[in-house]
């Protein structure tokens, strides 16, 4: 399943899997666009959750207080690389 990067300006670089936790499906319907800066949430584009960009917690919707799957990013000069597996 893919996931996606996003460079914050407070949380920094995060990583998260590509599912919501409520269906289990796709956040973005294949468009690639997972965060809403004028409520600076990721976002479900199929039942409008919204979950903190920080760590994940959805704080609006039907999967209130569940998370997204958080991805482990490996810093190596002015690249990174995000592994799939689920950060511990």
């Amino acid at each position: 399943m893919p996931g996606f990067l996003l460079c914050h300006a407070s949380a920094g670089l995060v990583a998260y899997l590509n599912r919501c936790p409520h269906w289990s499906v796709d956040l973005d319907l294949g468009d690639e666009r997972f965060y809403a800066e004028d409520v600076d949430r990721i976002y479900c584009k199929n039942h409008g959750a919204l979950f903190r960009v920080s760590d994940g917690l959805c704080d609006y919707g039907p999967c209130l207080g569940r998370s997204l799957v958080r991805c482990v990013i490996e810093l190596d000069g002015d690249d990174a690389w995000v592994s799939l597996a689920v950060q511990p």
